[in-house]
C-alpha cells in the first residue's frame, strides 16, 4: 500500500501583495515616483469628493430657499409661491361692486355667478345639489381699460374669497416643467387652503392661445396641464373655486379652453348714461357750481373708457391743484394731502378744458366731430 502523502495547497498570492512585493523590489527613485503618482490621485480623488459634497449642499439650499424641486430631488414645494401671489382685496382701500360706477348688467351677472356662490358655498357647492352649481370659469371680454381686471377684484372684495391671480410672469419658470407643477399647486391649494378663492387670469390670451405644431413641448404641457385642472370644476368637485379670466382678443384663444369658460361676459365701452355714473363716482366730492359742466363734460366724451375717464379727471385735478398753488413753496407748507383737498375749490370748467391736451392711448377712439384730440370742456 503506497503511503499516504500529505499536500497542503499554496493559496495564490493577490494583486496587492504582487504589487507591495514589486513594490519593495523596485530602485529607490521609482519608488519615490510611484509614491508621488499615488498621492497626487489621492488628492484629485479627494478634491473631486469634496466638490460634489459642496455642489449639492449649495442645491439643497437654494432648492429650500427657492421651493422649487430641481436636480437636488425632493425637498423643495411650490407652496410659498402660491402664497406670495394671493393679493389683499378685503382691506379698506379695495374696491367694490358698488364703487364702479355703471355696468350695472355686468354687476349683476357677477353678484348671482361668483359673490353669491362664493359667499354661501354650503348651498351653491352641495354635492347633493349639483344643480345649483355655478359656472366654472366666467370670461370677461372687452377693449383695454374697460376694468375687467377691476371688476375681478370687487367680486373678491364683495364676497370675501382669496384672490390668487395668475399671470406669465408668475407661472414661468426657467427649470423644465416647474410651470406645469406651479400650475397645478395653485389649483390644488385653491380647492384646500385657500377655499373660497377666485382664481383669476390676466390676459389669458398670453398663456391660452391656439395650440400649434410651432410650440415646445412645455409650452404645449403648460396649456394641457391647465385645462386638465379647469376639467371637474363646477361638476364633480365640491370647492368653492371660481376661475376667472379678462381678454382683449377672445378669438384667439384655444377652442377647448373657450369651451371651459361656460359663462362670457361683455364689457363694452360704456354708454352715456354709464360715463355719467362713472364720473359721479370719481367726482363723488367735488361740488360743481356749474350744475350742467357734469353733463356736458359726459357729452364730450363719447368712446371715452373708464380709465380714460379716470385719466381726464385726474389731468384735471392737477390743474387745480397748480392753479391754487402758484409755486412749490405753497404745497410745502402743508402738513397733509387733506388738508390741500379741503382748501381747494371747485373743479371748475376751465381745469376741464385744460384736458384737451392730454394724448390718450386710445385716441383712435376719441375723434368726435372730426377732431383727433379730447374735447372734454368744449369751447
Amino acid at each position: 500500500m503506497p503511503p499516504l502523502s500529505l499536500q497542503v495547497p499554496f493559496p495564490r498570492p493577490s494583486l496587492a501583495l504582487i504589487s507591495q512585493l514589486r513594490f519593495l523590489h523596485t530602485p529607490w527613485s521609482n519608488r519615490t515616483t510611484m509614491s508621488r503618482l499615488l498621492a497626487t490621485a489621492v488628492a484629485r480623488s479627494v478634491s473631486q469628493v469634496v466638490s460634489l459634497v459642496v455642489l449639492l449642499l449649495v442645491g439643497y439650499i437654494a432648492n429650500r430657499i427657492t421651493g422649487v424641486d430641481g436636480w437636488v430631488g425632493k425637498g423643495g414645494t411650490h407652496a410659498p409661491t402660491v402664497r406670495s401671489l394671493v393679493e389683499d382685496c378685503k382691506g379698506a382701500g379695495a374696491a367694490s361692486l358698488e364703487d364702479i360706477g355703471g355696468y350695472e348688467d355686468v354687476k349683476t351677472d357677477l353678484r348671482r355667478c361668483v359673490v353669491l356662490p362664493m359667499r354661501n358655498p354650503h348651498i351653491f357647492f352641495d354635492r347633493g345639489a349639483p344643480s345649483l352649481r355655478p359656472p366654472a370659469g366666467i370670461l370677461l371680454t372687452g377693449p383695454p381699460g374697460t376694468g375687467k381686471t377691476l371688476l375681478a377684484r370687487a367680486c373678491a372684495k364683495e364676497s370675501g374669497a382669496n384672490f390668487l391671480p395668475l399671470h406669465s410672469a408668475a407661472l414661468e419658470s426657467k427649470w423644465w416643467g416647474e410651470s406645469p407643477k406651479l400650475l397645478q399647486m395653485a389649483f390644488q391649494m385653491a380647492r384646500t387652503t385657500l377655499a373660497p378663492c377666485i382664481i383669476f387670469f390676466d390676459e389669458i390670451d398670453g398663456l391660452g392661445r391656439k395650440r400649434s405644431e410651432q410650440d415646445q413641448s412645455c409650452v404645449y404641457s403648460f396649456k394641457c396641464e391647465l385645462l386638465r385642472n379647469m376639467d371637474g370644476l363646477g361638476k364633480v368637485d365640491t370647492s368653492p373655486v371660481a376661475v376667472l379670466a379678462c381678454t382683449n382678443c377672445p378669438s384667439s384663444l384655444d377652442p377647448a379652453l373657450r369651451r371651459r369658460f361656460t359663462r362670457t361676459i361683455s364689457v363694452s365701452v360704456p354708454t352715456e348714461p354709464e360715463r355719467r355714473a362713472i364720473l359721479a363716482v370719481l367726482a363723488r366730492d367735488e361740488q360743481y357750481p356749474d350744475a350742467d359742466l357734469l353733463d356736458h363734460v359726459v357729452k364730450c366724451t363719447e368712446g371715452f373708457t373708464g380709465a380714460d375717464l379716470t385719466t381726464l379727471h385726474t389731468e384735471a385735478c392737477a390743474h387745480r391743484m397748480w392753479r391754487f398753488c402758484e409755486n412749490e413753496e405753497d404745497v410745502g407748507r402743508l402738513k397733509s394731502g387733506v388738508e390741500l383737498v379741503g382748501r381747494m375749490s371747485s373743479l371748475t370748467r376751465e381745469d376741464w378744458v385744460h384736458t384737451r391736451r392730454v394724448r390718450l392711448p386710445c385716441k383712435h377712439r376719441l375723434a368726435v366731430g372730426g377732431s383727433d384730440s379730447p374735447s372734454a370742456g368744449g369751447q
